[in-house]
């Protein structure tokens, strides 16, 4: 296919590939024929490995043990630190004396994003770039700090950063700043949807009328998934007379598992418990809950291709996120959770139906497509896995169904490409 011309992506996130619709995103561009040049700090170099074509792939890190005194000589080194003396002096001039506060607190903070950008300024400033996509919040803020020649900018948003998360007040403040700045420097932003674009566009203080609002959920790529597995039978050593309740992803409390664990105390002799995914806490508490030996932890990891291998095992899938107060960071990102949640995409593409607890925006998928049941705590599971397993091609059709129609990537991709053409 012929190239439509380069486009830039920045990512500054540490596992790109718990990110499926950035690495669908990255694959589709690439299929299409675009060039593309990834600018990252080193930390996603994982993309290499499922050979993706026209991909480059620049990183930039400090490992020869030289340590402060190399970094001090590249920092008197004045070509190296013109070009973000040029940003500042732009910055500015756009923006106001506060926002070049904002930008030089920034990079004496980050000393590395201030030799990184020294770094890739020679290899930006002379090539001809279709757009710069900002994967979420720091890739945007690094594309709009390495924009030296004006060029369009994409803000992909991942994560709502509302309030302050695991960072320092003044850290938060400085990067909320800096986020805004390069949010209303961009012509597009790339969301999951209409709920979490009204936050986003409100807390950033933009119009939403400014901008082209391009929406792409989390999703998965390709089609629906619709042979059987024993994966998860052969692995666990689980009776293949059982089935299997999933809790996929993390496991934690931010998934409320401890409260899953323990209802599946109660539940039918028949029905097991499987948690596969990321552990990252403490299991003791979940292992002293199984007393009747159906809780399974699955806790070897397999390739992100192999995903549906696992969940094509499992008959129902547990959707749980912790419904926090209001001013906790994490409020926003939970509660507007229907088009972000990756497991969620993962049971409707193997037509898993779902029990999910009853957020709005997890209620409006069930109800609409009638492809599983919320409830209002963990203790309701049992009741509602009976409705679901007394009707269960019913819901798995649905779910079939509302893959198809809302969490299938090329569905989606289609509008992102069509606007970024428009660009050429």
């Amino acid at each position: 296919m012929d190239k439509h011309g380069r486009v830039a992506l920045f990512i500054m996130l540490r596992r790109i590939e718990r990110s499926s619709s950035t690495m669908y995103l990255i694959k589709s561009l690439s299929e299409e024929g675009y060039i593309i040049d990834i600018f990252s700090l080193n930390w996603c170099k994982e993309i290499s490995n499922y050979g993706y074509k026209n991909i480059n792939f620049y990183s930039y890190s400090d490992h020869d043990g030289e340590g402060k005194s190399k970094i001090t000589k590249q920092i008197l080194n004045f070509k190296l630190i013109r070009p973000s003396l040029l940003k500042l002096y732009h910055l500015v001039k756009l923006h106001g004396v506060k926002s070049g506060i904002l930008y030089s607190t920034f990079l004496a903070k980050h000393l590395t994003w201030f030799l990184y950008l020294s770094y890739i300024y020679p290899i930006i400033k002379n090539k001809k770039y279709i757009c710069f996509i900002g994967i979420d919040t720091l890739g945007t803020i690094m594309a709009d700090l390495a924009n030296y020649n004006n060029v369009p900018l994409i803000y992909y948003n991942l994560e709502l950063q509302v309030e302050r998360q695991g960072i320092g007040r003044l850290g938060f403040y400085v990067i909320k700043e800096l986020e805004i700045i390069a949010h209303n420097n961009s012509i597009a932003t790339i969301i999951q949807d209409e709920e979490r674009a009204k936050v986003l566009f409100e807390y950033n203080k933009i119009s939403e009328d400014k901008q082209e609002i391009l929406y792409l959920p989390v999703s998965m790529m390709g089609t629906s998934f619709k042979e059987r597995t024993d994966f998860l039978y052969e692995t666990l050593g689980i009776p293949r007379d059982k089935k299997i309740l999933l809790q996929l992803g993390r496991i934690g409390s931010e998934r409320m598992s401890v409260e899953i664990a323990e209802s599946a105390q109660n539940w039918h002799e028949d029905w097991v418990l499987v948690m596969h995914g990321n552990f990252y806490e403490d299991t003791n508490p979940i292992r002293k809950l199984n007393k009747r030996g159906n809780i399974f932890l699955s806790e070897k990891g397999v390739p992100f291709e192999d995903i549906p291998k696992v969940v094509a095992c499992a008959h129902i899938g547990l959707v749980f996120y912790t419904h926090y107060g209001k001013h906790h960071h994490n409020y926003y990102n939970n509660y507007y959770i229907g088009s972000s949640s990756g497991q969620l995409a993962h049971y409707l593409q193997c037509g898993i139906p779902i029990i999910t607890l009853n957020i709005p925006s997890l209620k409006r998928v069930v109800d609409e497509f009638q492809c599983g049941l919320a409830v209002d705590d963990t203790d309701s599971i049992a009741e509602s896995a009976k409705i679901i397993f007394d009707n269960y091609e019913f819901f798995r059709e649905n779910a079939f169904k509302c893959f198809e129609e809302r969490y299938r990537f090329e569905k989606h991709f289609e509008n992102i490409n069509k606007f970024i053409r428009s660009l050429t």
